[in-house]
């Protein structure tokens, strides 16, 4: 009887055993396979905005070199003078004569085209002929001089300014930049690049860092004559996508992996009815992870007539995938292993002892560091890897203080947040689980690690638990780089907004609490629109460079900062500053860039670059950084109404200055 009776609660026994490990598997196989999924959706976003920095980029690298070969042409006198002679004379004869004259100025000023993107050059008169004709060897259809090169939407789009973009209207698709030619208020005719769509997808692998392959693809909707002329084939994903031929050589064709994915297939048939991105993780022929992205292309009107699809390789994701794994797998045995070892405890206290000896055993065979804090606060037990993690020999850390040991930060004022938090969870009988903490080294050194505390319910007094932690001094490092990066603007140099907002935040409570004044200066370059359409967005960029530069050398205090706020606009933080104080640095900053002399476009207004600001004081107890923002940013918009070049400085929030008018500095 008494043996039957021992048969029954052994079975029990492992029948809880074995729903305990079946459900670690479970629950870890879940939570780990819901990360991955995460991690894989993260990854493919990476990729969308990898290649539509690769499309803008590419896109910009065309526009630089059509501005370089427009300008060299249209500084050439023969070629306006050839103009008017053909907008007052249509002869045929004047026509071919001027044709042969411009013949060498054309192949000069297309051979950047050439060598950059393959690119052709075109210049029409207002009759749409060809006064100069240079097709880009081997270019294909597309890149030719089209009969009618305003006719549908093409001249309406254009205006003044040109157009660019993809234009499916000519025999063939091609990528196109049109620039209208003007003297006088005449129009005289066009100047244009084009690009065959080999060659626009050869710009795009110039430009990306990752991507093996690109392709292109076009809405039927877009074509005027569907697949005629064999210029087009289907493209297998999608019954409304159709690959244009990419030069003298008929449409490449996508490989079968690809083309008979049924998951590109599925996120491409959601995005279709809004033209929105899509992408998908594959696996091609040779068995290798590719990230497949496809974003929205959009013509000259800029409207969205096909997709650009790039293949990267996505071997991070096996890394991951395969790191996933062995983690989960690890922590199923060390979940399985502690269930099994809590269960035995439950049935057998009388044994503990011996249950602690098997608990030893398991935990000495695994590669993450293992300890046995005791009711007491001491250090009851710790395996060979958390031996080997720490730096302490066999016998040094049994008996230690585990607060002391098990702490977060290098100070000792810190000394006991870690370990209270973990004893607070302990007590409440949950699991403690941190992704970033620091455990003390035998030299005294804190190493990063990733830390579960467990309770050890049901076995003594309850507050004995069994902490679990891998080191990620690695991941620490890397987190607290990308942290460094992450706050500042990478074109000047200044804190980025985020450093703004958190000092603000900071600089607002402090203020209420010492009771000194704040400051703040809302910062924005003058008409710098017209100066980027005039010069470039590179010469911008110096030029923002130059005034940040400026700005942060006219600082005097250290607790001063300036910080861009976005686009031309910057902020300035003055802690423990008054409204006069803070008029005179307002000032001494305008002073300061117009120093710089950075000439302005013709028509901004004014001969050099400068600044309007405004300014905004708040005293301890008064509206906090919301209203410090509004008024500085409504004395900005005073400053830029009235002219630009000026400090206009919002009155305090104080009942005895309500009435006061803001106050101008020139």
């Amino acid at each position: 009887m008494r043996a039957e009776r021992n048969e029954s609660i052994m079975k029990r026994l492992w029948v809880r055993v074995i729903v305990a490990w079946v459900g670690a598997v479970v629950v870890v196989g879940t939570v780990t396979w819901t990360m991955f999924e995460r991690e894989a959706g993260a990854f493919q976003k990476r990729e969308l905005v990898r290649l539509e920095s690769t499309m803008r980029s590419a896109e910009s690298a065309f526009r630089n070199q059509t501005n370089q070969a427009f300008s060299e042409l249209l500084r050439d006198p023969q070629l306006v003078a050839q103009l008017r002679l053909l907008n007052d004379n249509t002869l045929r004869r004047d026509f071919v004569q001027g044709r042969a004259l411009l013949t060498p100025t054309g192949a000069r000023a297309s051979q950047s085209l050439r060598s950059c993107c393959g690119a052709s050059l075109h210049v029409l008169d207002q009759y749409g002929r060809a006064l100069i004709h240079q097709p880009a060897p081997g270019a294909g259809p597309g890149t030719g001089v089209p009969a009618l090169p305003w006719r549908d939407g093409m001249y309406a789009a254009m205006g003044r300014h040109g157009v660019e973009g993809l234009d499916p209207d000519m025999p063939g698709t091609a990528y196109r930049r049109v620039l209208p030619i003007w003297r006088d208020g005449t129009h005289l005719g066009v100047i244009e690049a084009s690009m065959s769509p080999g060659q626009y997808l050869t710009m795009l692998q110039r430009n990306s860092s990752r991507a093996w392959k690109h392709h292109l693809f076009i809405d039927v909707d877009a074509l005027p004559d569907q697949l005629s002329d064999g210029r087009y084939q289907a493209s297998g994903l999608h019954s409304q996508l159709v690959e244009p031929a990419t030069g003298d050589a008929p449409p490449a064709g996508l490989p079968g992996w690809i083309a008979g994915s049924r998951s590109l297939g599925n996120s491409l048939a959601e995005a279709m009815p809004d033209r929105g991105p899509a992408s998908a993780l594959l696996r091609n022929n040779r068995g290798r992870q590719v990230a497949v992205s496809m974003m929205p292309i959009e013509d000259f009107r800029g409207v969205t007539i096909g997709y650009v699809l790039a293949e990267s390789p996505a071997d991070a994701m096996d890394i991951l995938a395969a790191r996933m794994a062995m983690t989960g797998a690890i922590i199923v045995l060390l979940l399985g292993f502690l269930l099994t070892i809590g269960i035995l405890l439950q049935h057998q206290r009388h044994r503990a002892g011996l249950l602690r000896e098997r608990l030893a055993a398991v935990t000495e065979s695994v590669g993450e560091g293992v300890c046995l804090v005791s009711a007491d606060q001491r250090i009851a037990y710790v395996n060979k890897a958390a031996r080997d993690l720490l730096g302490w020999g066999d016998r040094e850390l049994v008996g230690l203080d585990a607060g002391w040991v098990l702490q977060s930060g290098p100070h000792d004022v810190i000394r006991g947040t870690v370990e209270s938090r973990m004893r607070q969870a302990i007590v409440a009988g949950d699991v403690y689980r941190s992704d970033l903490e620091g455990f003390r080294r035998g030299d005294g050194e804190m190493l990063s690690v990733a830390v579960t505390a467990t309770p050890l319910r049901d076995f003594g007094n309850g507050q004995e638990m069994v902490v679990v932690f891998r080191d990620v001094s690695e991941r620490a490092r890397e987190l607290r780089l990308m942290r460094a990066q992450a706050m500042r603007d990478p074109l000047t140099g200044l804190p980025n907004r985020r450093v703004f907002d958190e000092r603000l935040t900071q600089e607002v409570r402090r203020s209420r609490r010492d009771g000194g004044a704040l400051s703040l200066l809302m910062i924005d370059v003058d008409r710098f629109k017209a100066f980027n359409d005039y010069f470039g967005h590179p010469a911008g960029d110096r030029a923002l460079r130059q005034i940040a530069d400026a700005m942060q050398a006219s600082m005097l205090r250290p607790l001063d900062a300036v910080c861009r706020y976005g686009g031309e606009e910057f902020v300035a933080l003055l802690p423990d500053t008054g409204q006069r104080s803070a008029e005179r640095v307002a000032e001494r900053l305008r002073v300061a860039v117009a120093g710089l002399a950075i000439p302005q476009a013709p028509g901004g207004g004014a001969k050099v670059l400068t600044v309007s600001i405004g300014e905004a004081t708040i005293m301890a107890g008064h509206p906090d950084s919301v209203a410090l923002l509004a008024d500085a940013d409504t004395a900005l918009y005073e400053a830029k109404a009235a002219g630009g070049n000026q400090v206009v400085v919002s009155p305090l929030r104080a009942s005895a200055q309500s009435g006061q008018e803001p106050s101008t500095r020139r």
